[in-house]
Formats: structure tokens, sequence, C-alpha cells
């Protein structure tokens, strides 16, 4: 986790103005939304699981 948030903060200093750092932001986005997505389920999994 420590080193995950050095790196996108040290990402952050820097404005994003090509298309790899574009393309590098939209793929941050597109993983965090997968995994917000599984563990969703995951949760959903659980809580029918559970009642």
């Amino acid at each position: 986790m420590h080193s995950a948030c050095g790196v996108l903060e040290e990402d952050f200093r820097f404005p994003i103005l090509t298309e790899w750092g574009t393309a590098k932001y939209q793929d941050l986005r597109v993983r965090i939304a997968v995994v917000d997505a599984v563990e969703g389920k995951d949760i959903s999994k659980d809580n029918l699981g559970e009642s």
C-alpha cells in the first residue's frame, strides 16, 4: 500500500500532457473500477450467503 501511494504521489507531481500519460491514468481508472466492482460483488455474495 505504501509503495503504491508513493508512486501515485510521485506521478501526480507532473502534469499529464502526453498520450502515454493519458493512457496510463485511464488504465489506472479502469483497474480501480474493476477492483471496486469485484469487491462489490464479493460483498454482495457474502451478504447473500450470510442472510
